[in-house]
């Protein structure tokens, strides 16, 4: 998996609470009005917002993912098996492997 959120770092919305304090102010030189533009998306410079991304970016991983315990999950597995230094170290194997029931 990809943890670099750089590129989608504009995909996550931000909190609802979060959103009246960022955003831009637009004021009109015509007749002096201005108004406030909330941002709706995250925005960078705000101390949070990779936590946030990082956050949104891992929930939506576990969605797709879904249920690893159902045999139809392309991404299920039934056990995990180590591959660490000692006897039965294979160096041509992952250290990690998450096995399905046909192995």
């Amino acid at each position: 998996m990809d943890a670099d959120i750089g590129e989608c770092f504009q995909n996550f919305h931000m909190h609802r609470d979060a959103q009246q304090y960022f955003g831009v102010r637009v004021h009109n030189a015509e007749d002096g009005s201005e108004e406030m533009m909330a941002y709706t998306w995250l925005c960078f410079g705000a101390r949070f917002a990779p936590y946030l991304a990082y956050q949104n970016e891992m929930r939506l991983m576990e969605i797709c993912i879904g249920d690893t315990t159902l045999v139809t999950n392309p991404f299920g597995f039934v056990r995990v098996k180590l591959n660490i230094l000692g006897p039965g170290y294979d160096p041509t194997k992952p250290r990690l492997m998450k096995l399905t029931a046909d192995g």
